[in-house]
């Protein structure tokens, strides 16, 4: 596999990573505020949210980083 492939790779992953975070947070703020004494007591669910949110930060620095190396 070439440098270019694995960049591509990387950034196919990376975009569908964030956009799958985004959605689902998104979705999950949108069903909450009827809701928010039963998600304080989710500590799980918040974990969740929270790591998704990691994984949509990491997603949109590896497409900054990958516009970097195609540059």
């Amino acid at each position: 596999m070439t440098k270019k492939e694995y960049i591509e790779n990387a950034v196919d992953v990376a975009t569908r990573c964030k956009l799958f975070a985004e959605k689902t947070c998104r979705n999950w703020r949108e069903e909450t505020p009827a809701a928010a004494p039963y998600w304080d007591g989710l500590g799980e669910m918040r974990e969740l949210y929270y790591t998704l949110q990691t994984v949509r930060h990491s997603a949109e620095v590896v497409l900054q980083r990958a516009q970097l190396i195609k540059t």
